[in-house]
């Protein structure tokens, strides 16, 4: 069995950025500069700044080394909640089930030192305790006290699990290291799609079911398709189970004060942006051609963008911060004018095949929405054959050239024209 690791420790900033005197209308780094130079000169004002961003590299190290990203109150707070006791039956299911249940389990098989094996034994117990105070709950029952001893048990489940990596187990559709998806219940949901064309076969027939007739997301530029929207509830029962778990994730990460960034320390000094195992942060997303739903903040300078995410969303600045520092603009030809720092819209190389070069996922951190894309950006149609969908991933992300192969391929296979209809290469995860 492989030994335990240390948990390492977080180390609070020596500079809070988001309060007192430090808080202006520059970005961090160049108001510190501002600040020391009035102070102590130019000459100590380099080193100062470079023991100033070690620690806040610490501190996000700490952050994004969480195995739970999730926690059960920021979780809670994402849904009103004042804590964890206070979700409802439905809401704290979704919790364990996508949180914390498969993680117990690892984290029990590598416990060695009784106080860590006392502690997962007592978890165990205690998920066993409330779970079946769940099933004689009324639907829309909040759980109570009973659901309290989560907050430590997360808290025994990372010290035992940290340096692990997530894309290896969460996110993986071949975990290693013991991870299991759905250790409680195989059937829940599907463990992955073999490779992407399987994705688009599979996808297809559920989305003609579950999928709205009428997409309803408005994207940020009225001449670009309306987005799908397809509720949480649905996703699950149609997703597999390693994307699943990034959405999830990505999305609350926000409210748990984690970060979602599973690329390795080389890539970050590197400011990797086309990295490729899943839940790694990418280059910056700009959305030029406003697909997207706006976040609200006009592209601008990094300095201005930081100052209204944190006015907005101050839960959001230390992933924009993250994400400013440790990423880059990226060069795709979707780019029209490189960004010079985050716009709101952290991008993610996706999960849930054994190659993740088509699925994306992209957080709008200051609305805190959710998007999916299944074929790299690219316009796909959805296609009635004899009343059952078929996915067409239609290979650009030129409107008019997918437009002329979607007709195309209706005249190819004998469909009758108007059989399909071209979608917005993206889709809104809504619900959560």
């Amino acid at each position: 069995m492989q030994s335990r690791q240390e948990p390492r420790r977080s180390v609070e900033p020596a500079v809070r950025r988001d309060v007192g005197p430090n808080r202006t209308h520059l970005a961090p780094d160049v108001a510190r500069a501002h600040l020391l130079q009035r102070t102590i000169g130019n000459a100590a004002t380099g080193l100062v700044l470079q023991r100033v961003t070690d620690v806040d590299r610490a501190r996000w190290t700490a952050k994004r080394q969480r195995v739970v990203k999730v926690t059960p109150d920021g979780y809670a707070a994402a849904h009103g909640a004042a804590g964890v006791a206070a979700l409802t039956r439905e809401q704290l299911r979704d919790y364990l089930v996508m949180a914390f249940v498969d993680d117990l389990q690892m984290a029990t098989g590598y416990a060695e030192v009784p106080a860590d094996i006392t502690a997962m034994e007592t978890a165990t117990l205690s998920l066993r305790q409330l779970g079946q105070a769940m099933q004689a709950m009324q639907p829309g029952a909040v759980v109570g006290a009973q659901a309290d001893f989560l907050t430590g048990a997360v808290e025994d489940v990372n010290r035992i699990l940290t340096g692990r990596a997530n894309h290896e187990t969460r996110y993986s559709v071949e975990p290693t290291g013991g991870y299991e998806h759905n250790s409680r219940n195989k059937k829940a949901m599907k463990t992955t799609w073999p490779d992407s064309e399987k994705m688009w076969e599979t996808i297809g027939p559920a989305l003609g079911t579950d999928f709205p007739a009428a997409a309803t997301g408005v994207p940020r530029v009225a001449a670009q398709r309306p987005i799908g929207q397809l509720a949480w509830s649905s996703a699950k029962s149609m997703l597999p189970r390693p994307m699943l778990n990034l959405l999830f994730d990505v999305r609350f990460q926000l409210e748990s004060g984690t970060l979602v960034d599973e690329r390795t320390d080389t890539e970050l000094a590197a400011q990797e942006k086309s990295p490729h195992a899943p839940g790694t942060l990418r280059s910056w997303h700009q959305d030029d051609s406003g697909r997207l739903g706006g976040t609200g903040i006009a592209p601008g300078t990094p300095a201005a963008v930081r100052t209204a995410v944190t006015t907005t969303e101050p839960l959001a600045t230390d992933l924009h911060d993250h994400y400013d520092e440790r990423s880059q603009s990226g060069a795709g030809s979707s780019v029209q004018n490189a960004a010079t720092g985050p716009r709101g819209l952290a991008e993610y190389t996706g999960a849930g095949t054994n190659s993740e070069h088509f699925t994306k996922i992209v957080l709008d951190y200051v609305n805190k929405r959710v998007y999916l894309t299944l074929t790299h950006y690219q316009f796909w149609a959805l296609a009635d054959r004899s009343g059952t969908a078929e996915f067409w991933n239609l290979g650009t992300q030129n409107e008019a050239e997918a437009q002329g192969q979607m007709r195309a391929r209706e005249r190819q296979e004998g469909l009758d024209p108007g059989s399909a209809t071209l979608m917005s290469p993206w889709i809104e995860i809504t619900g959560m």
